[in-house]
């Protein structure tokens, strides 16, 4: 932020004239100083735009000065009083004459001792001659007295532009900056107030609010500032004076937005295929290009340019999957839907697939026999293979459990339950053959049962019979 303060119709103010002469023509100009002025020489001295000196000592006032100017010593010698001139080409005297510099007095207190207070009378130049016969004089300093405003004046108002801001182009049109301004000594006007960018006016004089408020409401800007940095002036009056005060204003491309949806959805694994979609809209029109990710391989991909304004296309960027991809295992998982428009970072968003098991797993058993043959009481084995199957491809537990329809009160099982593999579904067992004679035949039936990783299960039996004789 920077301020300045400015009078109407003048530029810098430097010393007041009082006697009217006219000087040598013959001076040569002080760029910078020090400056070395030979015996007999003029040079003529102009205050720097950014400093006011003037008179504000009256006649009669011997405690004040308006310029102090420091020599360095060379020769003792008079020098001829000073000469003032506002334009560069009128000059007047000074009010003393004949300093004499030395060692012990190199500086040079110079007043004017004119009354004027009309900014048309104080000066901007000084005109200085060196009159000490053959030695040089350099003048290593010029000072004002007020290297500003006078302090006796009154204050000036005050202009606040504000921090400076940084906003996206999407917030322009209701980002309003929140200048103020005041004024200590109020005038006979009331403040106003405008905006500028450099010399462009974006807001033309406008009454201060009674609260100091002096906005700038940028949707009332046609256009609206571009992409970029922008320095903006708050300038304020009172009718006499005017002052101002800066602010950095930077408008940025608004990043790119998407909405996946569903952003958690549940699919039946193994049988419904993955359907998602997402919408995506950028606000400065920009080209912008998605990805569907999961755990970091690009699923799929491709480039949209939705309108300028911030409007949606809407199921724009599709993502099908078909049922049963094994990069979809039974559970949660983590996809990311990701757009760039090439200007701001990516944009990533997060969505949730859950593969859920809700179907129970299928079993067809097929027993190595189903007829035990002849009845010799021997144990024979038999071997089972479930053929379980589950939609979500894990690995199933099998459990089986033997029943028979005769007790014959042995004393000795008639079967044994030897191994179950879960990984091929096989269950080994060795049964008795043998039945009761007076009997239709003996069945032992083998109930399986297959359940998968989501609790899910399924049963079936095997019927296997030691026939009473080979007829049956």
């Amino acid at each position: 932020m920077k301020t300045t303060w400015w009078k109407p119709g003048w530029l810098v103010l430097v010393g007041a004239a009082l006697l009217t002469g006219i000087a040598a023509t013959d001076a040569a100009t002080i760029d910078t100083l020090p400056y070395t002025i030979p015996s007999n020489g003029t040079a003529d001295y102009q205050f720097p735009d950014d400093t006011v000196a003037f008179n504000g000592i009256r006649e009669g006032d011997p405690s004040g000065i308006d310029i102090i100017i420091t020599f360095a010593y060379y020769v003792d010698g008079p020098m001829t009083t000073l000469w003032t001139s506002k334009d560069g080409t009128n000059w007047t005297w000074g009010s003393k004459d004949n300093w004499m510099l030395s060692a012990q007095n190199p500086v040079v207190e110079f007043r004017f001792s004119g009354d004027s207070w009309d900014p048309t009378d104080w000066a901007k130049y000084i005109r200085i001659r060196n009159t000490a016969n053959g030695g040089d004089i350099v003048l290593t300093a010029v000072e004002p007295l007020f290297p500003g405003r006078d302090p006796r004046l009154p204050p000036l108002p005050v202009a606040n532009a504000g921090p400076d801001v940084s906003i996206y182009t999407s917030q322009e049109s209701s980002k309003t900056l929140n200048g103020t301004a005041s004024d200590p000594s109020p005038g006979p006007s009331g403040l106003t107030y405008r905006w500028l960018e450099g010399s462009t006016e974006l807001k033309g004089p406008t009454a201060v609010g009674t609260d100091g408020s002096a906005p700038l409401a940028l949707s009332t800007l046609v256009p609206l500032p571009r992409i970029g940095t922008h320095t903006l002036t708050l300038e304020v009056t009172d009718g006499q004076d005017t002052v101002s005060d800066t602010m950095v204003l930077t408008i940025a491309n608004t990043p790119p937005e998407g909405q996946p949806t569903p952003t958690d959805q549940a699919f039946e694994i193994g049988v419904d295929p993955i359907s998602v979609c997402a919408s995506v809209a950028d606000f400065d029109g920009d080209a912008v290009s998605y990805q569907w990710v999961k755990d970091g391989a690009v699923l799929a991909s491709g480039v949209v340019t939705p309108p300028a304004g911030g409007a949606a296309l809407d199921n724009v960027a599709q993502l099908t999957i078909p049922a049963g991809d094994t990069r979809f295992p039974l559970g949660s998982n983590n996809l990311q839907f990701v757009v760039d428009d090439g200007v701001n970072p990516a944009v990533t968003y997060s969505v949730i697939v859950r593969m859920q098991d809700t179907t129970a797993p299928t079993l067809a058993p097929k027993p190595s026999t189903t007829l035990l043959w002849p009845p010799n009481h021997q144990l024979v084995p038999v071997t089972i293979r479930a053929g379980d199957a589950d939609n979500s491809r894990g690995n199933l537990v099998l459990t089986a459990s033997i029943q028979s329809n005769e007790n014959d009160g042995a004393s000795e099982p008639d079967w044994y339950l030897d191994s179950i593999d879960n990984a091929s579904g096989t269950v080994a067992l060795r049964l008795r053959a043998e039945r009761a004679g007076g009997s239709d035949g003996r069945v032992y039936t083998v109930t399986l049962t297959a359940t998968d990783a989501s609790g899910n299960q399924s049963i079936a039996t095997v019927d296997i019979r030691v026939p009473h004789d080979k007829k049956k």
